[in-house]
């Protein structure tokens, strides 16, 4: 099967997300009730594309200030199967170009990642889930690096990273090479700004991460039982090291 790998525009964002609900279906069913109905898809798919216009809007606003490069900037890529012109792999990443400042607590982070609120969504599952990944990335990027026990809400920077926030393969098309082709443009443009690359990874896909370079830096486990699901959700923090300094 041939792909191509191109950003995601805004007629994309739709199908973008049922790719991500489908591939991530036990991330999906801590986060949503599921099933998710088309309305809810709906919505869901709109609130992106709200978030995808302001960040065009705000980088063009950068631009016509004579601003050179934005301290972050977002970037979203599909995986094209170019026989049926079907989206079977996203990704999304944001370059943090400068150090950045930590103004809020664990605890806002979390809840600040969760508004607007929208439909079927596990609230209680998914504060509990935000504040995993907000305890991953403070304990793998803070400046400086955190000392064992230290309060993680004492972290007032954390370090400038290309940072994978979702990287999806639909199921019916893994084991293709179409991970290893979406997570490429993030590696050659870490490696081009000579900055780590960072992400939160599932059991699944640790290996993948692991065969490009990345090391785990910690483990955060959700216990499910507390929101009337089964078992347990693992992510753990990964880092990269870029291969070439500027």
């Amino acid at each position: 099967m041939a792909i191509t790998i191109s950003p995601v525009r805004i007629a994309d964002v739709r199908a973008s997300f049922v790719v991500s609900e489908r591939a991530l279906a036990r991330t999906s069913q801590v986060m949503y009730e599921m099933p998710l109905t088309e309305e809810t898809r709906d919505i869901h798919a709109a609130h992106r594309t709200k978030k995808m216009l302001e960040a065009e809007v705000a980088s063009a606003n950068r631009g016509n200030n004579g601003q050179e490069e934005p301290t972050e900037k977002a970037f979203s890529f599909k995986a094209v199967d170019t026989e049926t012109g079907e989206i079977v792999g996203v990704s999304r990443w944001t370059i943090f170009y400068q150090d950045e400042p930590v103004t809020k607590t664990l605890e806002e982070e979390a809840m600040q990642a969760m508004l607007p609120a929208l439909p079927q969504v596990r609230t209680k599952a998914l504060y509990a889930f935000r504040m995993c990944l907000e305890r991953i990335g403070r304990k793998s990027v803070a400046l400086p690096p955190l000392k064992e026990g230290e309060d993680l809400n004492s972290v007032k920077m954390r370090s400038k990273r290309v940072y994978l926030d979702v990287l999806a393969v639909d199921p019916s098309h893994q084991g293709q090479g179409i991970g290893k082709a979406l997570l490429q443009w993030g590696l050659d443009e870490a490696d081009r700004l000579g900055l780590i690359t960072f992400l939160e990874s599932t059991r699944e896909g640790r290996p993948l991460y692991e065969k490009y370079g990345f090391e785990p830096t910690t483990v955060d486990t959700l216990e499910l039982a507390p929101f009337g699901l089964e078992g347990s959700l693992t992510h753990t923090g990964m880092v990269r090291q870029p291969k070439t300094k500027n």
